[in-house]
């Protein structure tokens, strides 16, 4: 069946069904200027713009969400129902994201824009077999903020995400319309629940970044993996990565010596196929970036495999022994008004701990925004 919205989609592009509902939904975001809005019925889902008072910082409904829903949940739940009956007992969490319609259409603006969004209540609601053309109003007076509250210090970590000194002043709702269009037309429903996964890690990472950067740095690494997971099923060959990795000194065992399993277990040491899967998912959908011209704080693209592996490794030390992040990595980027792409701080003394300037490689900006593109292009891959 997929999720929710990808059963949306579904009906909607079969123009098989009529609209069983219209619903509107406030979104929340600190992202100030909005522009335009979409509203063209191309696709089962419109995002207006009730233009908000500009307000510095300040969590904000400043994006309306309104769904037509294709789906008739009484007829949705029989359907389950047969068949989860039809297949066995046991638990299928193939197409499970724990989000509703509001909430995964939102985290996925959310990766589109590269903002924080969050859905409140419904506020209105359509019914087209009722004789109120005009709606009913829901929730009215309630203003619980869905969002957590920010704190940044002067000036964020993640400067794109509110628009802070970026180049685009605004965020622009038309060009959702692009991501939009493809969305509806993906068939594999594992790879649409995978898509709405990494955009939920995604969207979760955003809003703590300002106050929890070592569990950002988790969640966009763990984005990429989910992605990654449904891009490539298949498991790497750990003795064949190492036999194309080091051809010589593969060789020079070969013929010196006879047990096998010594190649085997130097290949288990050297190779993580969760690794190797990682970096080979952003260095298909995001290509090398160009090395710019800032005369210090930029980094030599042409290292960028090992950039990635060395977000990877420290990833795997916050998760797997709690060592956080080098916390120079987890700074806001400016320097004099230009954006830097990695730490400029020499040697980094806290206590005892000493952490030189080769292992703080790429600030969390930077990396956020590999992540994003990196996932936009792939949700245009999907069929």
């Amino acid at each position: 069946m997929g999720t929710i919205s990808y059963r949306n989609n579904q009906k909607y592009s079969k123009g098989k069904r009529k609209v069983q509902r219209i619903t509107e939904y406030p979104l929340y975001t600190d992202a100030q200027r909005i522009i335009g809005e979409i509203n063209n019925q191309q696709f089962p889902y419109a995002l207006l713009n009730p233009i908000v008072d500009y307000q510095q910082a300040a969590v904000l409904p400043r994006i309306v969400l309104r769904i037509f829903d294709y789906i008739d949940y009484e007829e949705d739940s029989k359907n389950a129902a047969k068949i989860a009956l039809s297949k066995s007992t046991k638990s299928n969490f193939e197409t499970y994201t724990s989000l509703g319609l509001a909430e995964e259409i939102s985290v996925l603006i959310s990766l589109i824009l590269g903002i924080r969004l969050k859905p409140g209540k419904k506020n209105r609601s359509f019914a087209p077999k009722s004789k109120n053309k005009f709606g009913s109003i829901l929730n009215l007076g309630s203003h619980e903020n869905p969002a957590p509250n920010r704190v940044f210090y002067s000036v964020p970590k993640i400067p794109n995400a509110i628009r802070y000194k970026s180049k685009e002043k605004a965020v622009f709702l038309g060009k959702t319309q692009e991501y939009l269009s493809h969305l509806i037309k993906i068939k594999d429903k594992n790879n649409y629940a995978a898509l709405i996964r990494s955009a939920k890690l995604y969207s979760n990472a955003l809003w703590i970044c300002e106050t929890d950067p070592d569990n950002a740095w988790l969640l966009l690494v763990s984005a990429i993996e989910t992605a990654s997971n449904a891009w490539k099923k298949e498991k790497y060959d750990k003795i064949k990565l190492f036999r194309e990795h080091h051809k010589e000194l593969a060789k020079l065992l070969d013929d010196s010596c006879s047990n096998k399993l010594i190649i085997k277990k130097i290949a288990e040491k050297l190779y993580s196929p969760a690794q190797k899967k990682f970096i080979d998912f952003i260095k298909t959908f995001h290509k090398k970036p160009k090395n710019t011209s800032l005369k210090s704080g930029k980094i030599n693209w042409n290292e960028y495999e090992s950039i990635l592996k060395q977000i990877y490794n420290l990833r795997s030390l916050t998760l797997h022994t709690g060592q956080p992040f080098p916390p120079e990595m987890s700074e806001h980027p400016f320097l004099k008004n230009k954006m830097l792409e990695k730490p400029i701080s020499g040697l980094t003394f806290i206590g005892e701990t000493i952490i030189t300037p080769k292992d703080q490689p790429i600030l969390l900006w930077r990396f956020e925004d590999i992540v994003r593109k990196s996932l936009l292009k792939w949700l245009l891959s999907l069929e």
